[in-house]
């Protein structure tokens, strides 16, 4: 999957002192995403699964 192995025991570390809530994603400071959450998905299924076009 081309995840280093460092990267995976961070994973398993985080896993391990906070189940699946500490796998979550923490708030980013910076731009807001101009894009909902809806538009990625449909996105990432658009470029993944068939012709983006």
């Amino acid at each position: 999957m081309g995840m280093s192995a460092r990267t995976v025991f961070r994973w398993l570390v985080w896993f391990s002192t906070g189940s699946y809530e500490g796998l979550k994603d923490n708030p980013k400071s910076g731009r807001p995403r101009k894009i909902t959450e809806e538009m990625a998905q449909w996105l990432y299924n658009a470029v993944t699964m068939g012709n983006p076009k």
